[in-house]
């Protein structure tokens, strides 16, 4: 049963500055760090399909580089990390919400090692 004779604030800022503000702080990061890693991404996939593309090394790409082949490459290069930052970022909330995160950091070695076993058979 909820104490209705006392006041409610001091809980409140408990919670503000316990859970909310690093789930806010941690959202923040995350979303900073996708919109530079897409910039930096997107210069590097650029850069090293130029760089292919002029050295005759790369068997299906045009002279210059190909604006689909950098789309598709680049695509790929940030949805991946997007992935990897959004899934620590959940792990990181799910801990300040005290919410045993082991199984989880486990769950993902393990599904790590087995797309890497994946890929190696292919």
């Amino acid at each position: 049963m909820p104490d209705f004779d006392r006041a409610p604030w001091p809980d409140i800022g408990r919670f503000v500055s316990g859970t909310a503000v690093p789930i806010v702080i941690i959202a923040a990061f995350a979303w900073i760090f996708l919109i530079l890693a897409r910039r930096f991404l997107d210069g590097l996939v650029r850069r090293l399909i130029v760089r292919e593309a002029a050295e005759g090394t790369a068997r299906e790409l045009p002279r210059g580089g190909g604006p689909a082949a950098h789309r598709d490459v680049s695509t790929l290069a940030v949805s991946l990390l997007r992935v990897l930052v959004v899934t620590i970022a959940v792990i990181m909330v799910l801990a300040k919400f005290n919410v045993d995160i082991g199984p989880a950091v486990a769950g993902l070695g393990i599904v790590g090692i087995a797309s890497a076993s994946a890929h190696r058979a292919s």
